[in-house]
């Protein structure tokens, strides 16, 4: 058994949830994790031979990015292509965002 084998994702709302644990309890500390949508900037799926494992770019105070890592080794190739879409549908609305802020600014 390696990585966290559950992995949960929610989009719904203003905001992105995000939980990876382990079947088993007491073996790994969960990694949960809930942002506002447009903090995230851009994410990145690794396919190693062994695992696979998800890096969310998430903007901070004072400017700065924060990247969260998940493994995501037990997803289907549906469920990880659902996965994809819904995260570029975040940022591409988040890109359209700021370009229309960008030109209402004098």
């Amino acid at each position: 058994v390696r990585g966290r084998q559950i992995f949960e994702y929610d989009s719904d709302g203003e905001a992105l949830n995000f939980k990876n644990r382990n079947v088993i309890l007491f073996l790994d500390r969960p990694a949960n994790d809930e942002f506002p949508k447009y903090k995230l900037l851009s994410y990145e799926i690794v396919n190693a031979y062994v695992f696979k494992r998800l890096y969310i770019t998430i903007s901070s105070r004072k400017g700065h990015s924060t990247i969260l890592k998940y493994d995501v080794s037990y997803l289907t190739k549906r469920e990880l292509s659902d996965l994809k879409l819904s995260l570029s549908k975040v940022i591409k609305a988040n890109t359209e965002n700021n370009k229309r802020q960008q030109m209402q600014q004098p």
